[in-house]
């Protein structure tokens, strides 16, 4: 019990025990959220990166494939090969992209429980990148839902 709901308990003021004691409820009731938050900021990065892993040819699609709704990655793997033969008709002009690939920054919003909308800022070795998606609790795990490759 911290010192302000302590000196609240005390309190001879029913009104002021009861709100200490439903403030000290929001507090724990948050931390799970924070941790789903957490989590999903991790399947995020990961998504993000691995995408663009995918589109530079370095990763295969089906190690994202657990992570994505069966629309996303069927999506991922049509722009992987558009990438490929981008590469292969121009290997000097994309030798250097999607290579060094870092999460740099994640923003989330919750949308209803279970679902958030993202943002990835993503870094490469020569440019930025913004990625947006949709992750949603499915069967007890995070899927993307909507992928957007800026």
């Amino acid at each position: 019990m911290n010192s302000a709901l302590a000196a609240a308990w005390e309190s001879d003021e029913p009104g002021v025990r009861l709100s200490a004691v439903r403030a000290e409820s929001r507090t724990r009731q948050s931390r799970p959220a924070a941790d789903e938050r957490a989590e999903v900021h991790r399947v995020a990065g990961h998504v993000a990166r691995g995408a663009l892993e995918v589109l530079a040819g370095s990763r295969q699609a089906q190690q994202l494939a657990s992570l994505l709704v069966p629309a996303v990655y069927r999506s991922l793997l049509a722009r992987a090969e558009l990438s490929k033969r981008a590469r292969e008709l121009d290997p000097a002009k994309f030798a250097k992209l999607h290579q060094g690939v870092k999460a740099h920054s994640v923003h989330s919003c919750a949308v209803v429980p279970g679902v958030y909308e993202l943002s990835v800022v993503v870094t490469e070795r020569i440019r930025c990148r913004a990625l947006a998606m949709r992750i949603e609790k499915q069967g007890g795990n995070w899927k993307v839902t909507a992928l957007l490759i800026g």
